[in-house]
């Protein structure tokens, strides 16, 4: 997808790379209220861990789109 790579299709994966992130910060914002109420954070830290991963993946190949079009 990196050459031709249209504005439409970049847009789609920095939303999708945002929505993401925040779902992220969502979930981390619940730690405490879940700890409060004896519900363990493994499973939710765990799909925080691999949401970021996915977002940093996200912020290397918009960067190589950056480099290409330049």
């Amino acid at each position: 997808m990196k050459q031709g790579t249209n504005s439409r299709e970049r847009q789609l994966i920095e939303y999708l790379r945002d929505r993401l992130q925040e779902t992220c910060d969502c979930i981390e914002a619940g730690y405490d209220i879940m700890r409060e109420a004896g519900v363990t954070t493994s499973d939710s830290r765990m799909t925080v861990e691999g949401a970021q991963l996915f977002i940093g993946e996200a912020n290397q190949y918009l960067a190589g789109l950056t480099e290409v079009e330049a």
